[in-house]
């Protein structure tokens, strides 16, 4: 990767007035690809400005978006944002699902509408039986989702079995 199609900001401590900022700018962006915001102090306003962004945004691949403070409102922010990007591969967004505290996923999310997300990350949120039953329809409902990494969760037999 060259300098021009990946930004780097991971540990450089962004607050959500950073985040609003950079995703005014992300969202008219043409040439950035990688765009890495893990372990900052990003919150709910952050995440749905990159989230609006996204959506807007047509050369983005990849979105670290780990270790930050996004919450389940901001989760649901990119969720909604996804359908309506056709570049992103890779989303990475950590320990912030929804359904991290290990509960049930009613529906499958939205972000499994989007046809062109190959990979992934939810690892350590603490996902239960009942939430791994959610996921488990991925493979039905996107074509494209290559890797679901589901590591330091606490799924048991019975979601093994799912």
């Amino acid at each position: 990767r060259s300098c021009t199609d990946s930004v780097r900001f991971d540990g450089y401590d962004l607050t959500d007035q950073c985040a609003v900022a950079l995703a005014g700018w992300l969202a008219t962006n043409e040439t950035i690809t990688v765009l890495d915001l893990s372990k900052n102090r990003i919150g709910v306003e952050g995440a749905r400005a990159f989230a609006a962004a996204l959506a807007q945004n047509h050369t983005i691949t990849m979105i670290y978006f780990e270790k930050n403070q996004i919450g389940d409102e901001g989760a649901r922010a990119f969720a909604a944002a996804l359908p309506q990007n056709s570049t992103l591969t890779d989303l990475y967004l950590g320990r912030e699902p929804d359904w991290r505290r290990g509960g049930a996923c009613p529906r499958l999310p939205p972000w499994m509408k989007n046809s062109t997300l190959q990979r992934i990350r939810l690892n350590g949120n603490q996902i239960g039986d009942v939430g791994v039953r959610a996921f488990a329809g991925i493979l039905l409902k996107n074509s494209t989702l290559r890797q679901l990494w589901l590591n330091a969760n606490q799924i048991g037999d019975e979601g093994t079995r799912a």
